[in-house]
């Protein structure tokens, strides 16, 4: 029988010899990803349900400590302590904690650079965008609270196999467009709702070229089109970025020549810069159909848009400038920040009277370090832009590339980084 990738991996998870779109599984994931949110949940969900039962595999479960830290206020302070009795109770050892050890961050980029999530494997996140991790060629999906608590007490998950989608993505872009003018494009074409329950798998030519850094940031943002999963085949450039952090082994899987795949080609010749308005990711326009448009802050943050790619790009625009707006740099993890450290990127940052603060979600979900106020508007290189997400319900918030938001940073208003 002829299969996809997500098929083949929920096959293998589920100890079937074949699957196919639409069957429910049950199976087991290799990666069961919480944080300071879904992982307190998920803790408290098992303490009422199961007692003082323990989670039945540690090994496969990484805790992290991103989304309210620094601990903002009492509250985010104490589910820290509830994480941490749950790490030490239940033996986990994959607990990464703001402040501690040598790389903490933002979980959907933290997990791929720890060499956490492997090609041909299943994971899930109490996060949406858990999808992020598709771009490691595993079958990555965001689930609730009470399915991770679940999951990490029995070990296993029902599914219901997902359809796949190929968004093939051929011609070259802009110099200046970046795979997040990309993927707001899709979204924009697709909709918010064009591929729900679906696996969004990227294939093209430019997916081929572009860096993995690149990629995450188009699996990351699958969500937004209701995807199940955003999933890049793997190629030689995931398996020696893999093999740079992991010795575990792993399998290397490819859709079947017959296997059941829907194609969307999009032509991506001379694509320059997309903005996302108020209030939606789908909400797309090019730069230029905005540009001009006021804003009061910038801020370059999130899983989607703080990875080293991302801070170079943005440097590489502010170099020798100031910016006009307040403008927050927040670098994805640790490592990345000491990186943009040796590299001269902070030295950059710092010189164009920008904030650079430690990693965190922070702004992205209203959390610290950026809430906009009543009627502020801002520009981010985030993922979403709902009425509220970012902080006041009055506020509104444009998504864009780092390099946009870099240039709107110096302009104070929305600009097309071509201009730079």
């Amino acid at each position: 029988m002829s299969m996809t990738i997500s098929e083949k991996i929920l096959a293998k998870a589920s100890g079937k010899e074949s699957v196919s779109a639409g069957e429910i599984v049950w199976a087991e994931p290799r990666t069961i990803l919480a944080h300071d949110i879904s992982g307190v949940g998920a803790s408290l969900y098992i303490k009422e349900h199961f007692g003082e039962a323990k989670v039945k595999y540690p090994d496969r479960i990484v805790l992290v400590e991103d989304h309210y830290v620094p601990c903002r206020n009492l509250a985010a302070a104490n589910n820290i302590n509830i994480l941490e009795k749950f790490a030490e109770q239940n033996g986990i050892s994959r607990y990464h904690r703001w402040g501690l050890g040598t790389n903490y961050g933002v979980c959907h980029i933290l997990l791929p650079y720890e060499g956490y999530v492997l090609p041909g494997t299943l994971l899930i996140g109490g996060d949406s965008h858990s999808c992020t991790h598709g771009a490691m060629g595993a079958l990555a999906t965001g689930c609730g609270e009470i399915d991770i608590g679940n999951a990490m007490i029995t070990g296993d998950l029902w599914f219901r196999v997902p359809q796949t989608t190929q968004f093939v993505l051929e011609g070259t872009p802009d110099d200046v467009t970046m795979a997040k003018d990309v993927i707001l494009h899709i979204i924009g074409r697709v909709g918010s709702s064009g591929s729900i329950y679906k696996t969004a798998e990227f294939a093209g030519s430019y997916v081929t070229d572009i860096n993995i850094d690149e990629r995450l940031t188009l699996s990351n943002m699958a969500v937004e089109m209701g995807a199940k999963s955003g999933l890049i085949a793997t190629d030689q450039k995931t398996v020696d970025f893999v093999k740079a952090r992991t010795s575990e082994p792993f399998e290397v899987l490819r859709n079947d020549e017959n296997a059941e795949i829907e194609r969307q080609l999009f032509d991506l010749d001379d694509l320059g810069p997309i903005v996302a308005k108020p209030y939606s990711p789908e909400n797309t326009v090019p730069v230029e159909d905005v540009e001009g448009t006021h804003i009061d802050q910038a801020i370059i943050c999130a899983c989607t848009g703080a990875k080293y790619t991302d801070l170079k790009a943005a440097a590489e625009i502010l170099e020798g400038k100031t910016v006009s707006v307040r403008t927050v740099v927040l670098p994805a993890t640790q490592e990345i920040y000491r990186l943009a450290l040796t590299e001269g990127l902070l030295e950059i940052f710092a010189n164009a009277n920008v904030t650079i603060g430690p990693p965190t979600c922070g702004p992205c979900l209203g959390g610290n370090m950026g809430v906009l106020g009543d009627g502020k508007v801002c520009v981010s290189t985030s993922n979403r832009n709902f009425i509220g997400r970012m902080g006041s319900k009055d506020s509104k918030t444009y998504l864009a590339s780092p390099r946009t938001v870099a240039a709107s940073a110096v302009k104070g208003h929305i600009c097309d980084p071509r201009r730079f």
